[in-house]
Parts: structure tokens; C-alpha cells; sequence
């Protein structure tokens, strides 16, 4: 090999790696780095053992233009796995591109010589963000719509910024759950004496009227097979039906004239005002599962605490595969 020259490596290659075979076994990560490296400049004929195939790489990575760059870039800082994409592979598709990193990253750690020393002794970290809230249109007939379990929701998103669907311009707001059931709510805020009016416009925010104090509400999302039996009890805390504008953010209550006109969407809420909570309206009961919410109240999608990290990294490790050599219990 020509010490001097810097080879290519054909993209076709890293797109062609299994990582689910290479991470089986030895003989299959053998096999895997053969059909890499066959027919690439430099390398004439298959490696005998993953240890030949160690010591050749540790040896020769560096005259590889996409391992020399990741060598460099990753020189004495950190760099995320998306810069690395957009630099090492820039021709190619941002998929393309992180799979192709991914072969790096999995090839590169391997390169060591006789007395055990790496050619790339990288870390990598993985950091997760917790969501503020998740945020849903309530036009049920946008474009970017999405239908589970008899609900449509429109358009979803994780930024509490985005107060107008781009997709059909109607507003967009937090959603929340009872989390024994599943249960979905939209939360907005609303002028008190415009509910005893009989209409009011749904504010996303509560700080949204400067001068006027807004009261959370909470609109239940029914399924399409959902009927709730009291929707014409007198009592004060019934969980009734209301109907809002999916184009202006205007709930109309007691008004039935609106069931099933086009633009409209039927949601249920309630005035009962729980214990401690004076400036919402929530539901004494769920009208899903018809429990008690005085000590459970709604949630939002918020990640708050460990218990969210701990079942994101439990899930994570119950997915990933087993390193062969540690399947067998410790003795």
C-alpha cells in the first residue's frame, strides 16, 4: 500500500454492513469486515481471524478518507453524530449518511495492535432530552392527521412554540391524559364568564390576556363510539358536550345546534372545580374509564424525574442483543 495515498471507499459498501450480524459472534464479525474490505485498494485478500483483521486495520485505517476524517474531527473533542454525517458524508442522504457513521463507529474501536493498543479509543455518549409536553392540532381532518384507537388527532408536536398547525392553520394545543386508561384531553385556557355566556374563545397560554385572569379547561376527546349517558343532567358538575370552531379556537357550550356542522368538532368538558384547584375546570370522573380523578388528577406528557429516564434506559437495554460471551448468568 502506497504509505502517502489517501484511498476512497465505495458508499455502496457501508450501506451493504448488517449491524445485526456483525454483532452476533466472532466467525459473523469476520465475515461482515471480508465483505467490507474485499476488493477495497490496499486490502488484496480476506483476513484468517477478527485478530488479523485488528492489527491490518490498526495498520491502515488512516489511508481511508472517511476514517482519516473521522480521526480528525474527533481529535480531542466531542462532535455529535449528526455533524459527523454532514461532514464525512456530504453527497449522500442524511439516512445514508448516519449508517454510514455508524460503520465507523463500529469498525474504527476494532483496529488494535499486538500489545493491545486502539487507534481509536473513542467514547460514545448518548443523551436523551426530555419533552416539554406533547401539542396536537384539532383539526381531526388535517393533512398530517393521524387515527389510533377510534381518535384523530391532528398534526403532532413536541414545541410548545407552534400555536398554528402550518398544515391547515388551525391552533394547536397541549394535550394531556389520565394515565390509569389512556384517556386524551386538549388543555386550553378560558375567560370564566365567557363559559357562563355560553362562548368562548380557547387561549393555548395563560398568561395570554395580560390584564384578565384565564382558567384552565379540559376537553375530553372521545372516540367515534363514545356516548355518554348524562349529557342532559342538571347537575352542576356534568360532564356535558361542547363544540368548537376547528378554524377559529371558539367553543360553543350548551348549544346542540352545532353537532355535525362542517368546521365543528365535539369535545366533552366539565365545571367542576377539584380541591385545591381554583383556577381550572376538570372532570370529578374520567369519561373513559368513569374513575375518580380527586387523587389523580390529568397529566400532561411532560418528563419530570428519573422514573422517565429509568424506563427509557430499561426498554433500551431489553431491545438491545445480548454480547454472546455474557448470555450465561454470573456464577
Amino acid at each position: 500500500m502506497n504509505q502517502k495515498q489517501v484511498y476512497e471507499i465505495p458508499t455502496a459498501k457501508f450501506k451493504n454492513v448488517d449491524f445485526e450480524i456483525f454483532e452476533h459472534d466472532e466467525a459473523a464479525k469476520l465475515g461482515c469486515l471480508n465483505q467490507f474490505w474485499n476488493g477495497i485498494p490496499g486490502r488484496e485478500s480476506d483476513f484468517s481471524s477478527c485478530d488479523e483483521a485488528s492489527e491490518w486495520m490498526y495498520d491502515n485505517l488512516i489511508h481511508y478518507r472517511p476514517f482519516l476524517q473521522l480521526f480528525e474531527l474527533c481529535r480531542g473533542e466531542a462532535v455529535s453524530l449528526n455533524e459527523l454525517a454532514m461532514k464525512i458524508f456530504p453527497n449522500l442522504s442524511h439516512e445514508d449518511a448516519l449508517n454510514a457513521v455508524s460503520v465507523l463507529l463500529s469498525f474504527a474501536p476494532l483496529a488494535c495492535n499486538k500489545k493491545g493498543m486502539r487507534l481509536f479509543p473513542a467514547r460514545m455518549h448518548m443523551l436523551f432530552r426530555g419533552i416539554k409536553g406533547v401539542y396536537a392540532c384539532v383539526n381531526e381532518k388535517c393533512k398530517k392527521h393521524i387515527e389510533h384507537g377510534g381518535i384523530s388527532l391532528g398534526q403532532i408536536f413536541l414545541s410548545e412554540n407552534q400555536l398554528v398547525c402550518p398544515s391547515c392553520n388551525s391552533p394547536v394545543y397541549e394535550l394531556c391524559n389520565d394515565r390509569r386508561c389512556g384517556a386524551l384531553f386538549y388543555r386550553g385556557y378560558v375567560l370564566e364568564e365567557d363559559v357562563a355566556r355560553g362562548q368562548a374563545y380557547l387561549w393555548q397560554y395563560p398568561g395570554q390576556l395580560l390584564d384578565q385572569e384565564l382558567k384552565a379547561i379540559y376537553l375530553y376527546i372521545p372516540t367515534k363510539e363514545f356516548k355518554w349517558r348524562g349529557e342532559r343532567s342538571k347537575n352542576q358538575y356534568a360532564i356535558r358536550p361542547c363544540y368548537m370552531d376547528v378554524k377559529s379556537g371558539f367553543l360553543y357550550f350548551n348549544d346542540d345546534s352545532k353537532a355535525g356542522e362542517d368546521g365543528y368538532r365535539k369535545f366533552y368538558y366539565s365545571e367542576f372545580i377539584g380541591e385545591g384547584r381554583p383556577k381550572e375546570y376538570t372532570f370529578q370522573i374520567c369519561p373513559h374509564c368513569q374513575h375518580q380523578l380527586s387523587q389523580k388528577q390529568l397529566s400532561t406528557f411532560e418528563t419530570r424525574g428519573n422514573q422517565s429516564f429509568n424506563n427509557l434506559i430499561t426498554t433500551q437495554f431489553n431491545l438491545e442483543p445480548a454480547v454472546p460471551e455474557k448470555e450465561k448468568e454470573p456464577e
